[in-house]
């Protein structure tokens, strides 16, 4: 990870100059990356001292893009370099998105009751604020599902944002996370067979 050292020290020279939208995009990434930078999360440290002097000026998007970075610091079982109070108002933005439901999440959902599950739709994760797709229990193991469309892969590598999440809800909640891809389900003759080996493998 040659590139974040370099790109570490350029964060700490240039801090001052860096708006709302460069801390937290450069926080997100090492969360994405999942690369340790002491030197620039440490408590009271010039990029978290940035962040809070400016946390008035952070859009609905950066403040989603913290909170993972918050989590990602409790991922690491690292010390929280900012306040309660900022994690909240990162916390609450991240939970006030509105879920959306397709019609490829709802074929899914169909799937799962017939092979005997039952699927709790659109489920919060409270404690970390990632919300499901669904959740449904299987062997007696809570296991989670996301339907994951076009709009969470660059060709068919999953985005940053995909990766996150179903690494921090199982490294934070313990919970595994099933991904459905579109491409294995638009055309699958056998959707039933399909979703019972995507989830015996995670067991």
């Amino acid at each position: 990870m040659h590139l974040y050292s370099e790109l570490e020290s350029i964060v700490i020279a240039s801090v001052d100059a860096c708006d709302s939208q460069f801390l937290a995009n450069i926080a997100w990434s090492y969360a994405v990356a999942n690369v340790q930078a002491p030197c620039l999360f440490q408590n009271r440290s010039a990029f978290v001292n940035a962040i809070l002097s400016r946390q008035d000026e952070f859009s609905l998007r950066e403040l989603c893009q913290l909170h993972q970075w918050i989590l990602w610091q409790k991922e690491i079982k690292s010390e929280i370099p900012v306040p309660s109070s900022f994690q909240q108002l990162c916390y609450n933005a991240y939970t006030k998105r509105l879920p959306t439901s397709s019609s490829f999440q709802k074929s899914v959902i169909s799937e799962l009751k017939s092979i005997g599950l039952e699927p709790q739709e659109e489920y919060l994760l409270a404690g970390c604020g990632y919300m499901l797709d669904a959740l449904v229990e299987v062997n007696g193991e809570a296991v989670g599902i996301e339907v994951d469309g076009p709009s969470h892969f660059a060709g068919r590598e999953p985005l940053g944002k995909m990766k996150l999440k179903h690494r921090q809800v199982l490294n934070i909640e313990g919970i595994r996370v099933v991904s459905i891809p579109y491409w294995k389900w638009d055309g699958n003759s056998n959707k039933q067979e399909y979703l019972k080996s995507k989830l015996d493998m995670i067991y």
